[in-house]
């Protein structure tokens, strides 16, 4: 629906088509193909946060897919495109509302070549060019989003590929996301820190491990100093198949960049292993 309304309202989009069945999804394969795309992604209807898509980076993968399609008769939508290579990922928080609306803010997605969310960056620098063409687009979204009724907060998804091409409706989400919520938050530190980002990490191991121990451990790895600091946002743990999974949300915020990159690394580089939850139970 999202890739329909942005044809309609001549967006720029990605290459490739929405497709009713497995001929249409060859063709569009082989024009996408004749495009120089070896890496494609097939979207299914209403997915989210990376459900109901899969990623094709081969033609033995993508034949495996419609031989499946085939054998059990598919007739729905179904999106392919071309995996444009990304230079940056961009998300603009909209507020749609009577009483005036807003572009609430700009950030960027710190996101891995299968796609895969890692975090935010919420202070990036932008080309002034770029940064008002990005903003003319968002302007727009909310006219036509207006006329149509629609009232409330749209967080809007969009990439600048390698050929420096904006494309700026990737995914329209109709709801509160991550950075919607913490929006409050970095607004109080954008008045002392520069530099604000955020992490993402999923791990596993034997130890139930108490927050205030991840906490400390953290603490030491990071060593942030009196000009910045982090703040975990999220600390979740569950078990299951006699192991602990955790995962956990951190923003940093900093005055220098080289001390920020500092703990982003460390913290891309922690590993919170078994041995390393017996030493926390041992403590």
């Amino acid at each position: 629906s999202t890739r329909k309304w942005a044809e309609k309202h001549q967006f720029t989009v990605t290459c490739g088509a929405v497709c009713q069945n497995a001929d249409e999804l060859k063709q569009t394969y082989n024009k996408l193909r004749s495009d120089d795309f070896s890496k494609m992604v097939l979207k299914l209807p209403y997915g989210s946060s990376g459900k109901g898509l899969r990623i094709l980076k081969n033609e033995r993968e993508f034949m495996q897919l419609v031989t499946f399609i085939e054998r059990r008769k598919i007739q729905t939508d179904l999106l392919l495109e071309g995996w444009h290579p990304i230079k940056r990922s961009l998300n603009a928080q909209l507020l749609i509302q009577e009483e005036g609306s807003h572009l609430l803010s700009i950030t960027e997605q710190k996101i891995n070549e299968d796609g895969i969310y890692l975090g935010t960056d919420f202070a990036p620098i932008y080309e002034q060019d770029k940064k008002r063409e990005y903003e003319v687009s968002m302007h727009r979204i909310i006219d036509l989003l207006y006329e149509e009724g629609y009232r409330g907060v749209v967080g809007v998804d969009s990439i600048i590929d390698i050929n420096e091409q904006l494309i700026p409706i990737i995914e329209i989400n109709a709801r509160f996301t991550q950075v919607t919520y913490l929006l409050p938050i970095i607004c109080r530190f954008f008045s002392t820190y520069e530099y604000i980002e955020s992490r993402f990490k999923r791990f596993s191991c034997s130890a139930d491990l108490p927050f205030e121990d991840v906490l400390t451990e953290v603490t030491e790895a990071l060593d942030p100093g009196e000009d910045g600091g982090f703040f975990i946002y999220t600390f979740g743990k569950t078990r299951a198949d006699d192991m602990w999974h955790y995962r956990l949300f951190i923003l940093f915020y900093h005055m220098q960049k080289d001390k920020q990159v500092h703990m982003l690394t460390k913290f891309d580089d922690m590993e919170f292993s078994a041995e390393r939850g017996r030493e926390f139970a041992e403590k």
